[in-house]
């Protein structure tokens, strides 16, 4: 059998660049037994659905700051044929830190009651960008509806910022939702997912709420499940959680505890560091349920110093070890951004894969865009996850087989020296060098010479 070797390599002269080789298989023999990585192709797990990233009303604004073309461009980059293999979107409900204003499509909401809902400009602004992307992947992209706040008027403290949603407005808030679901809807686009808050441990200085984990669970028992059947939106999942890691066991022990097929799994954050065991423990535990990424990216506040290289393998490290550990899905944060890292009204300021610098008109592709290329373009949607072992833990590793049938295996070296491997698969023996600071993919087409 042939494989197929890419690698993603970049300098200071060239870039980044994709190398593309054949490497033939040779029989396995007993001196392959260093620097072994292994592909168990009968041992599998989670199926996976898909790459994403968020469309913001700061990515809108600034998509729609570019010309034409140069937007288009953009979207095809992701969401095209020959793009990176983005197949899905996380929107926020109204307004989030990553916008110009605060803002929401009513001022109140009460079940029953004589209700205004009307998509805001920003609102509006998204429906056409999405409508783009949909023309771009030339099919409808699946959405992920994410809020950052309940509307203020349902809140203890009255302010999109901070406070807690009454426990007397539960239910006209999930009737809030469904309607923004179903506004969706009428524009043509499939809202197959919801989390009920976004970082619910965290009083921001943007748009946000506290849910402790019993909060969420009863908000999401007595008010959002009968909602959404009200509605007819039996097949909108609810995600748990949507923070960080450390705290994603506790919420999925305690939240998925139910038979409920409503509540589709857990979704979870980067922002303080890898807690992979985390992931796979609570995968082990609820292995119908789908854990999904749905929010990481470079703070500037906190990594404004990191280098290209840095920050590309972050997201490759964090994406192949989610992967590895039983996630379904990973959603990035903004698609893209302007110079600045925004715009973004309470001057949080964060790196994205793309950026669009104002005064030379030109798009940026960072390297990371190219890094979380290198792995969202081989490993497709409905992929089933093929268990490795590596010979060292320096090395990043997830492997996945393809409906049509090809077997991919994506490396990460993250260390000072080239690494040379000895990939052992069904068989056979594939051996090749991979430089340092770069990352592989390694494409098996299932097929006999």
């Amino acid at each position: 059998m042939k494989a197929k070797l890419i690698k993603g390599i970049s300098s200071a002269k060239t870039g980044f660049k994709r190398v593309t080789s054949d490497i033939k298989g040779i029989p396995d023999h007993v001196k392959a037994e260093m620097n072994v990585i292994n592909i168990y192709k009968d041992f599998t797990d989670q199926v996976f659905d898909g790459f994403g990233g968020a469309i913001t009303d700061a990515s809108c604004k600034v998509l729609e700051e570019m010309t034409d073309v140069m937007r288009r461009e953009v979207l095809y980059s992701y969401y095209g044929e020959k793009g990176i293999g983005y197949t899905l979107i996380r929107l926020p409900m109204d307004s989030c830190d990553f916008s110009g204003k605060q803002y929401a499509a009513a001022d109140d909401w009460v079940r029953g009651g004589e209700n205004r809902f009307e998509f805001t400009a920003e609102q509006q602004r998204a429906v056409r960008i999405i409508k783009e992307i949909t023309e771009v992947a030339g099919k409808k992209v699946p959405i992920l509806l994410c809020p950052w706040s309940p509307l203020a008027a349902m809140k203890d403290n009255r302010d999109r910022v901070g406070g807690k949603l009454l426990k007397e407005r539960y239910r006209d808030y999930a009737d809030y939702i469904c309607n923004h679901i179903n506004k969706l809807r009428e524009e043509g686009f499939i809202v197959d997912g919801i989390t009920i808050q976004n970082e619910q441990n965290a009083w921001q200085v943007w748009d946000s709420c506290l849910f402790t984990k019993e909060e969420e669970k009863d908000f999401i028992e007595s008010a959002m499940i009968p909602a959404l059947r009200e509605y007819g939106l039996t097949r909108v999942k609810i995600y748990l959680w949507d923070h960080n890691k450390e705290r994603l066991l506790e919420r999925a022990e305690y939240g998925l505890d139910t038979d409920d097929p409503q509540i589709g799994g857990v979704a979870f954050h980067w922002y303080t560091g890898d807690h992979f065991d985390a992931i796979r423990i609570a995968h082990r535990l609820f292995p119908d349920r789908k854990m999904i990424h749905t929010e990481g990216c470079v703070e500037l506040s906190r990594f404004g110093d990191s280098t290209a290289i840095m920050n590309a393998e972050r997201y490759a490290h964090d994406i192949l070890g989610d992967l590895k550990n039983g996630t379904s899905a990973y959603y990035d944060w903004n698609i893209v951004l302007d110079e600045k890292g925004g715009p973004n009204y309470v001057d949080n300021f964060c790196d994205a894969p793309v950026l669009y610098r104002r005064g030379a008109k030109n798009c940026e592709y960072n390297l990371s865009f190219h890094y979380i290329g290198m792995i969202s373009r081989y490993i497709k949607p409905g992929a089933v996850r093929v268990e490795t072992s590596v010979y060292d833990d320096a090395f990043d590793n997830a492997a996945f087989r393809n409906a049509d049938g090809t077997l991919v295996l994506v490396i990460l070296n993250r260390t000072d020296t080239e690494a040379k491997f000895s990939c052992r698969y069904d068989g056979e023996v594939y051996d090749f060098n991979l430089e340092k600071h770069s990352i592989a993919t390694l494409v098996f087409d299932g097929k006999e010479d």
